[in-house]
């Protein structure tokens, strides 16, 4: 990606790469104390469509930078296009990594946990297969339009999720499979859930949430 934008010196490609990979590390630990605050759902949401949001500036940025010859490309404009993908990884690192292990333990029950976990696990080495060696082949022969397709591709995934995403915040593993058991399961989590207690008091209220 880079090396499109006109910086094919080997050093700085490592260097971008280094930084970028820290600051994404960063995004996710910040991420991890904020997964309870702001429940699975949104973070989902959230992640998926910041990060598609980032690929219309990378897909003005990449198709702009093909019109320059090599190392031609303006200073501002390859900054620009390595922001953005800073901010990609900013995203993704909050919004998803700390997610990706937890979601799947939480909503698979203890019978089929280990065989999802390694379902996950399989899907997961593929895609980054596929990401790793079909990018690079994909921008050689089609350029910048590698990127409109994950761009159309991350509010694809949106939209699915805005469908099928369930909220688990908050919830016992018995809360949860009550929820798969619905009818309509992503409604059935984001319903408010009062939790009632008995005391010498008489009953009260202990907790309202979604």
């Amino acid at each position: 990606m880079v090396n499109d934008i006109g910086i094919t010196d080997s050093r700085r490609q490592l260097l971008i790469n280094g930084i970028n990979t820290i600051v994404s590390f960063i995004a996710g630990l910040f991420g991890s104390f904020f997964v309870d605050k702001f429940g699975r759902r949104p973070l989902f949401l959230w992640g998926t469509f910041l990060t598609g949001l980032v690929y219309i500036p990378i897909n003005v940025l990449a198709a702009r930078a093909e019109g320059y010859d090599e190392g031609t490309i303006p200073r501002s404009q390859a900054y620009a296009f390595i922001a953005m993908v800073f901010s990609y990884g900013i995203f993704w690192g909050f919004c998803w990594t700390p997610l990706q292990a937890l979601y799947p333990a939480e909503i698979l029950n203890n019978e089929i946990r280990a065989k999802g976990m390694g379902i996950k696990g399989l899907l997961t080495g593929l895609s980054s297969f596929i990401n790793t060696y079909g990018t690079s082949v994909s921008l050689k022969n089609i350029g910048w339009k590698t990127y409109t397709i994950f761009l159309i591709l991350h509010f694809v995934h949106n939209a699915v999720m805005w469908w099928s995403c369930v909220e688990t915040k908050g919830r016992t593993l018995e809360e949860i499979d009550e929820i798969f058991n619905d009818p309509q399961p992503v409604k059935r989590s984001l319903q408010k859930t009062t939790i009632i207690s008995e005391s010498g008091a008489g009953i009260q209220i202990k907790e309202e949430r979604a």
